[in-house]
C-alpha cells in the first residue's frame, strides 16, 4: 500500500519535471543522433590527453583514454533515439518486468558496452557492469545522473507493482543467468528505486 500511495503522489508532482527532461534530453539527441566510442591505451598516465577524453587506471595499472564523438548516422543504420530508456528486468521470484528510465546516455550505448569490458573497465564483479564515470553519458546525462532525475520513470514500475521503493536493484536477464544460488536469494524480493 505504502508503495502504490508514495509512488502515484509523488508521480503527481512530478510529472511536470519527467515530460520536460524527455524534452531536453529529446532536443540533445536530434543535434546528435549516433556516436562512436574511441578507446586508446596509453603508456603511461603522461601521455598527452585529447581534449574531450576521459582517463581511466584499469585495475592492473594500464592507462585508457576514452573519447565519445558524434559521428554521421550511416545509410539505413536504426538508432534508438527515445528519451525513454526501457530495458527488461528480473523482479521478484524470477519474473521478467519492462524498466524505465529517463535515458542518460547516448544513442547506441548498448553497443559499445562490450568495447568498454573487453578494455578492462568494468568497475564491478561480473556478471554486473558499472563504471562510475561511463564515458558514454551524455552532457544532460551527467545532470540527469547526478541529481537521480533519471530515475523518476521508475515510480511508474512501483506504482503498478512491479518494483518497491526500497530493495535491491533490479538486474538484468543475462546477469541472473550468472547468478551463484546465493545470489539468486537477491530475487526473493522485489527489485527497487532506493536499492539497499
Amino acid at each position: 500500500m505504502f508503495d502504490i500511495v508514495s509512488s502515484g503522489l509523488v508521480l503527481i508532482v512530478v510529472s511536470w519535471l519527467i515530460l520536460l527532461c524527455m524534452l531536453i534530453k529529446w532536443l540533445e539527441d536530434a543535434k546528435n543522433s549516433a556516436y562512436e566510442l574511441e578507446i586508446i591505451e596509453r603508456e603511461s598516465a603522461d601521455a598527452s590527453k585529447p581534449k574531450k577524453a576521459k582517463r581511466y587506471v584499469r585495475a592492473d595499472g594500464k592507462v585508457v583514454d576514452c573519447i565519445l564523438k558524434p559521428r554521421k548516422k550511416e545509410r539505413g543504420e536504426k538508432i534508438k533515439k527515445s528519451p525513454i530508456y526501457a530495458s527488461t528486468r528480473v523482479g521478484k521470484d524470477g519474473e521478467e518486468f519492462r524498466f524505465y528510465k529517463i535515458r542518460s546516455m547516448c544513442p547506441g550505448a548498448e553497443g559499445m558496452k562490450q568495447a568498454l569490458i573487453d578494455a578492462g573497465l568494468n568497475e564491478a564483479d561480473p556478471p554486473a557492469f558499472k563504471m562510475k564515470d561511463d564515458p558514454r553519458i551524455t552532457r544532460f546525462g551527467r545532470f540527469l545522473r547526478k541529481t537521480s532525475i533519471d530515475e523518476l520513470p521508475q515510480l511508474i514500475n512501483i506504482f503498478i507493482g512491479k518494483m518497491s521503493v526500497v530493495g535491491p536493484r533490479p538486474p538484468l536477464p543475462k546477469e541472473v543467468a550468472e547468478y551463484s544460488d546465493y545470489q539468486k536469494q537477491r530475487l526473493a524480493v522485489k527489485g527497487g528505486l532506493l536499492c539497499l
